[in-house]
């Protein structure tokens, strides 16, 4: 199945959910990140949980022309500014 990613508000309500390609990229793109970041810290087996004042620097790593090509990346980022703009959260459910 792969990685899934939910947004989330204040109190942990749903707002949106996606998956990560068929080719895993969002989950190859954070293995391949600087151990210091936070995108390294998300877990391939297990849960990743970023509040809204993590999400404004996983925004900052992911904002790279090279990575904005892709489309999952792309959801990442709008997910995290949906989940700041509520003061939520960004849940990272791995496989």
């Amino acid at each position: 199945m792969g990685l899934s990613v939910h947004v989330e508000d204040l109190w942990h309500g749903r707002l949106d959910s996606f998956c990560d390609d068929a080719e895993n990229s969002f989950m190859n793109l954070c293995r391949r990140m600087p151990a210091d970041t936070l995108c390294s810290g998300v877990s391939p087996y297990g849960e990743t949980l970023f509040n809204s004042i993590q999400l404004k620097r996983l925004v900052q790593e992911l904002d790279d022309p090279d990575h904005l090509t892709n489309p999952v990346v792309a959801k990442v980022i709008e997910g995290a500014l949906r989940a700041i703009r509520r003061t939520g959260y960004l849940r990272f459910i791995g496989d």
